[in-house]
């Protein structure tokens, strides 16, 4: 078939044997191959010819998506050969020959290459490269390359390396984005450099690194970024993987990021939340606290913050259980010592706050044999106990609380006569407990009652000769008692009830000191002279027992005189008017009415100037009334003199409503 174009096969003593039907390994004419969007029908292998190659070798192989033209069936060798069976042997030889069939299509994976045909090799070739995969497209090319630089289809053949070789470059590509960067570039460096697409390695190689790598550098930033709780960069970060170029990155890994940040957000309030609850330190704060840590992940990036934070909380848990065996709060001890996490470590703990808890619990009752038995509970802890330490301790304060207990007994006994000399001896003896021993609030609260009944003691004679003194009554007297009953300082038992006494000679004092002023000034104001009474009131100095007094007198005489002024004022005002309506005009009239009009409503005479007002208003309507009869302008403006709230304002309003209507000129 080759030297029909007038180019011999490479084997012309050794043509290729036609395939044989029913042959093993060969598929039927029914028989799909796979491509790369599943399986199609094999093409004949009379469809496949020099002179007529699938995909059409003449036309452009840079459209990669124009699917290649079904070979003729002209040009097929099986073709030819049923052609000259028809011819020589007649309707029956071919008969016979449709009896058994045309041929199977060959077996690609079976052929011996070094005998085949240049149209088999295509053939098999396209049939690979429609499987669309790296092995395949390779295989493809080995198979088109194979032909000899001088061979007819030489041309067409390379065209069809190329554009499989840029399926490769694709296969590459997708790769890439799928995520696989060395399985990529392993893809991509398979290409073979017959191909056009083999100059496209290395750029797209180095283009696919460098994407990588920005990528990588973004992701690790925003990681960074999120280690260093600034979330916002972080998520500033991950929106550049959007922008980076490839898919992977900018979905399966932005999505990660997203994920890893609205998480350590989450988890960061949560252990700003614990925190909170935790520097609180109480047990109920702790233990939700430590419950919210426990929330987090192991996947999270503040896991190790929050674990770490469980220990120091349970820490603090103990902590507080050892603070509480100091105060004797046995409750919040077994409290603590049941929540305490089942871990070996802590349980052993638990077991020792447990143990201290009967001791305290015992040594509370604070007689000597508790304390004893007490420290005997304590000497049982072995010194690989985790609490031994607190043990000891506990044991060597209630050895020295034996011995306060001791002395605060003896110093009871020493006060027993209640004499101060008594009282004084079972302070020295309480005065040697120190402050700081299990028993020294103790022994500072009975050394001060002590203090104070010698204090009282002392202190009571001085007391009661001032009340004594105070029995007199007179200035003199009740100043004497005032320095007596002072000469008991601040600090000292009787001290109150002493400044009650004081507080009281004082006001008998000031009373007798100031009567004679309130009285002075009550008899000023009776005999009228309200401004003196005033005067002298005021000599009474605030803070003093009659001051408030002396305030509401003042207060009542002040009254008395503004009341007193606006009576003569008023009286002034109403005269000023009778004297301006004496002359009779209608202005004058009108100026009277202002004048009165000027009295303050609270004067005794503004009744008086009310009963004046109105009668000058009709006065004034009836001088308007006689203007009328010649003048009807000269009415109305007497009837405007009229003020409102008078008895002669609404008949003067009618009028000027009819005098107005008459001139024509409205209201």
């Amino acid at each position: 078939m080759a030297g029909k174009r007038g180019t011999p096969d490479r084997h012309p003593s050794r043509p290729s044997p036609p395939p044989v039907p029913g042959q093993q390994g060969y598929p039927s004419q029914s028989a799909r191959v796979p491509n790369q969007d599943g399986y199609a029908p094999h093409q004949p292998p009379s469809a496949i010819s020099p002179g007529n190659l699938p995909g059409n070798l003449n036309s452009s192989a840079s459209d990669e998506n124009t699917p290649p033209k079904k070979p003729r069936i002209f040009s097929h060798w099986a073709f030819w050969m049923t052609l000259v069976i028809a011819v020589s042997g007649g309707m029956a030889g071919f008969s016979m020959a449709l009896l058994y069939k045309l041929p199977s299509l060959p077996n690609c994976p079976t052929i011996f290459w070094p005998t085949a045909s240049a149209s088999l090799r295509i053939y098999c070739a396209e049939l690979a490269a429609k499987k669309n995969t790296t092995k395949d497209l390779l295989e493809a090319i080995r198979l088109m390359d194979s032909l000899p630089d001088d061979h007819p289809l030489r041309n067409e053949a390379n065209q069809m390396i190329d554009d499989w070789s840029l399926d490769i470059l694709n296969l590459a590509d997708e790769t890439f984005h799928q995520g696989a960067l060395e399985g990529a570039v392993a893809i991509a460096e398979q290409i073979p450099a017959t191909g056009s697409a083999y100059s496209e390695v290395n750029q797209r190689i180095d283009k696919w690194r460098s994407v990588w790598a920005r990528a990588e550098r973004i992701y690790q930033e925003a990681i960074s970024a999120v280690q260093s709780d600034d979330l916002r960069k972080a998520f500033s970060s991950a929106v550049e993987l959007l922008e980076v170029g490839n898919t992977y990155w900018a979905t399966e890994k932005y999505d990660e990021l997203n994920q890893i940040i609205e998480t350590t957000r989450t988890d960061s309030e949560t252990l700003a939340e614990a925190r909170a609850l935790g520097d609180q330190r109480s047990i109920a704060n702790l233990l939700d606290a430590i419950e919210l840590l426990e929330d987090i992940e192991e996947e999270s990036f503040l896991y190790g913050q929050a674990r770490r934070l469980i220990v120091e909380l349970w820490d603090t848990m103990i902590a507080l259980g050892k603070a509480a065996l100091d105060s004797g709060n046995v409750d919040d001890v077994v409290k603590i010592a049941n929540r305490l996490p089942p871990d070996v470590g802590y349980q052993a703990q638990a077991d020792d706050l447990r143990s201290l808890a009967i001791a305290v619990t015992q040594a509370r009752r604070g007689t000597v044999a508790d304390l004893e038995a007490a420290i005997l509970q304590t000497s049982d802890f072995p010194s690989s106990r985790p609490l031994y330490g607190k043990a000891q301790e506990l044991a060597r304060r209630w050895q020295t609380e034996i011995r306060d207990v001791q002395r605060l007994s003896l110093a009871r006994l020493l006060a027993a006569p209640g004499t101060p000399d008594a009282y004084r001896e079972a302070i020295a003896e309480a005065e040697l407990i120190p402050r700081s021993n299990p028993r020294g609030d103790e022994a500072r609260a009975a050394i001060t009652t002590w203090q104070n009944e010698i204090y009282t003691v002392e202190d009571r004679p001085y007391l009661e000769r001032a009340e004594q003194i105070a029995r007199q009554g007179d200035i003199l007297s009740l100043q004497a008692a005032i320095l007596e009953a002072q000469r008991i300082g601040a600090d000292r038992p009787l001290y109150d009830e002493a400044n009650r006494l004081i507080q009281s000679w004082t006001r008998r004092v000031e009373r007798i000191q100031d009567q004679p002023i309130l009285f002075e000034a009550n008899q000023l104001a009776q005999s009228g002279n309200l401004p003196q009474a005033i005067a002298t009131a005021q000599r009474i100095s605030s803070g003093r027992a009659l001051y408030n007094e002396a305030q509401t007198n003042i207060q009542q005489w002040q009254s008395q005189i503004n009341q007193r002024v606006q009576e003569q004022q008023g009286s002034n005002q109403l005269r000023s008017a009778m004297d301006r309506a004496s002359i009779g005009t209608p202005v004058a009239l009108a100026s009277a009415i202002q004048i009165a009009n000027q009295i303050d409503t609270a004067s005794p005479t503004r009744s008086q100037a009310d009963n004046l007002i109105n009668q000058w208003s009709e006065m004034l309507l009836q001088t308007a009334q006689r203007e009328a009869a010649t003048s009807l302008e000269r009415a109305i403006a007497v009837a405007e003199l009229i003020p409102p709230q008078t008895t002669a304002f609404a008949p003067a309003q009618l009028q000027l409503r009819d005098w107005r209507s008459s001139l024509g000129t409205g209201n």
